[in-house]
């Protein structure tokens, strides 16, 4: 999926759609499992995309502290409120970085990671090889 972003006249609110069709490979990178300590997420890149996501179910799970926004989003078509952000810390494969996530019910993908973090660290993730840090994104 990508994810356009749209702000109304108003500003009041910002819409989240997601495209219809098959991944295009030159503009969405995908890195499949990005390794925590502990946790394998599921995590998208969308290019041009610079909002990360995360499951409120994994949210609560791992006893994130939720703050509410100043005003809510909604997802698209789907009318799914977006009310509450997370502060993250991900460790993955010897790299330590942190994330501002917004909750979202219901989300099947556990972890949505914006465009900024591939510009950030795109020089560490290998998708031909499904590689980050050099070294595998799966948890096998």
């Amino acid at each position: 999926m990508i994810y356009e972003e749209v702000a109304p006249e108003d500003r009041t609110q910002l819409y989240i759609s997601p495209m219809l069709g098959k991944p295009d490979p030159t503009k969405q990178p995908v890195l499949d499992l990005l390794i925590n300590e502990d946790y394998a997420a599921t995590a998208l890149l969308a290019s041009g995309c610079d909002v990360n996501y995360i499951n409120e179910e994994l949210a609560d799970s791992i006893g994130a502290k939720k703050k509410a926004m100043p005003f809510p989003w909604t997802v698209y078509l789907h009318n799914i409120p977006i009310k509450w952000t997370v502060e993250l810390k991900f460790q993955s494969n010897g790299i330590t970085f942190f994330r501002t996530c917004h909750v979202i019910p219901g989300l099947i993908i556990d972890v949505i990671l914006g465009f900024e973090m591939f510009a950030e660290y795109g020089q560490l993730i290998d998708l031909e090889n499904k590689a980050f840090n050099g070294l595998p994104m799966y948890n096998t």
